[in-house]
């Protein structure tokens, strides 16, 4: 019963992606269908009391440079979706390059004159709307984390175990909420079509389930990580990409966020290390 509803739900999925694919390839007809939706939903949130700051970092959680420190403190919690996150990259930049290049969808800003919607940030105007990169990212982050946790608890969850399932439930409402709102503030900056969050979030599960599988799968390429004498090396790729992050977005204040995690975490991760392996001499 449980694979029935997996294939079917997984079978749903491909349904939509060939809906928009087919969608996505009458270009004139995708952007002037979406037209009024999208100048609905983009003056609705550009004109709240959440300015151009509040929605330019949140859209920037639609990067991998910043979501990889803010999400370092995995590395205690669950190594192994402190892995998945990484698992994900590869299928979900193939989905995104691959998608954009295929469909060659025009920008917003390329299409509607830039006094008749809000435009934040950079001004996009070339044809790599479809899907939605940022949003691809979130979701395959967010999805790669998930389902190692639900995994890695099943057998918990399956006995009815409260604070096992509260806490999964927590864990699953923040950040599938998160994943909303970033991929929603794509249309608020005035960068995507509504259609292209909807391609962007399935193809990003779909890179978030390739990530969890391969930690599942083929757990010798992240397993020799968990060992304490190795521990400098995740230090090493926080503090690399953390370094990447902030000279790319120093202006943003969740990037000296996502610093500041990044550098309690190596801080820890660097101390625990030290300690462990005195304690084994």
């Amino acid at each position: 019963m449980k694979i029935h509803l997996k294939i079917t739900g997984l079978l749903f999925l491909l349904g939509i992606v060939v809906g928009i694919g087919f969608y996505g390839i009458h270009k004139d007809y995708y952007t002037s269908t979406q037209m009024d939706i999208f100048l609905v939903i983009n003056h609705a949130l550009s004109g709240t009391v959440f300015g151009p700051n509040f929605w330019l970092n949140i859209t920037a959680l639609g990067d991998a440079l910043i979501l990889f420190p803010l999400l370092s403190f995995f590395v205690f919690k669950n190594t192994q979706a402190w892995a998945a996150l990484f698992g994900a990259v590869p299928l979900s930049a193939i989905l995104s390059h691959f998608g954009k290049a295929f469909f060659s969808v025009s920008r917003p800003a390329a299409i509607i004159d830039a006094d008749k919607f809000t435009i934040m940030g950079k001004t996009l105007t070339g044809a790599t709307s479809l899907p939605s990169g940022h949003t691809i990212t979130i979701f395959a982050m967010v999805s790669a984390v998930l389902l190692v946790l639900f995994y890695n608890n099943k057998k918990n969850y399956n006995n009815s175990n409260n604070s096992s399932r509260k806490a999964f439930a927590v864990w699953a409402v923040g950040l599938i909420s998160l994943a909303f709102v970033v991929a929603i503030s794509r249309v608020a900056i005035g960068a995507h079509w509504p259609a292209d969050l909807l391609l962007g979030a399935i193809f990003g599960f779909f890179g978030g389930l390739s990530g969890a599988i391969l930690t599942f799968k083929y757990s010798t390429w992240w397993r020799w990580i968990t060992k304490p004498q190795f521990w400098y090396v995740k230090a090493l790729i926080i503090i690399a990409v953390s370094f990447a992050m902030i000279v790319e977005y120093s202006q943003l204040v969740v990037a000296w966020l996502s610093l500041i995690v990044a550098v309690f975490v190596t801080i820890k991760l660097l101390a625990l290390k030290k300690n462990v392996l005195n304690e084994s001499l």
